[in-house]
């Protein structure tokens, strides 16, 4: 469902919260309480979750941005939020990511499979998990996305996961295992035959 701006580049500037609704809304939800929130067009949405051109100042208030998803693609009671990426070229952006860690439940760090878990991601993660005081003192679990699996050949994908296991292994209590997928592939073809798309079903399995 296409829902936010996508690109080859970080392309989303600003926390998004997106749920499900009755229809399709965007809105924009105004940092000050006595506010109403303001139903948006598109266009200015996306220009919105592009987020600020300037690096702002983290500790003022800011608004926020909501998305309300209709048909059956999120659960009722679920909230995903969409940050900007921890290691984007923005500190302030990296800065706001960081901060949403300890409202999460299950973070979800989503990783490109042809440049995976590069030492400044690492160092970056492990900077922002320290910050919250661990995934113990927040309660959260961590999932851990490879996507563009598919642009790999089956050998070194495996070496791609090994490597993305090894060094989280490092920083965090447990190694994890990471899920690799084709989101691309997903969107086009959910009900594909290729394996990183069925893949995606017992996940939805294990987070209902």
């Amino acid at each position: 469902h296409d829902v936010l701006p996508a690109g080859v580049t970080p392309t989303t500037g600003a926390l998004v919260s997106i749920r499900h609704g009755r229809e399709t809304r965007r809105l924009r939800i105004p940092a000050n309480p006595r506010e109403e929130e303001v139903e948006l067009d598109e266009g200015t949405f996306r220009e919105l979750a592009r987020g600020p051109k300037d690096s702002g100042d983290l500790s003022a208030p800011h608004d926020a941005l909501r998305v309300e998803v209709s048909g059956s693609q999120l659960h009722g009671e679920l909230e995903l939020i969409d940050t900007p990426g921890l290691n984007d070229i923005s500190k302030f952006r990296s800065l706001v990511s960081r901060d949403e860690f300890p409202r999460a439940d299950v973070l979800v760090i989503v990783l490109d499979a042809t440049q995976a878990m590069t030492k400044s991601e690492l160092e970056l993660l492990r900077e922002a998990l320290e910050a919250v005081g661990g995934l113990q003192r927040t309660g959260a679990t961590l999932e851990v996305v490879i996507n563009r699996i598919d642009l790999l050949r089956a050998d070194d994908a495996a070496t791609v996961v090994d490597h993305v296991a090894t060094k989280l292994g490092e920083i965090l209590p447990h190694r994890p295992t990471p899920f690799t997928t084709d989101a691309r592939g997903a969107l086009q073809d959910p009900d594909g035959e290729s394996a990183v798309i069925r893949a995606v079903a017992p996940r939805r399995d294990r987070h209902p």
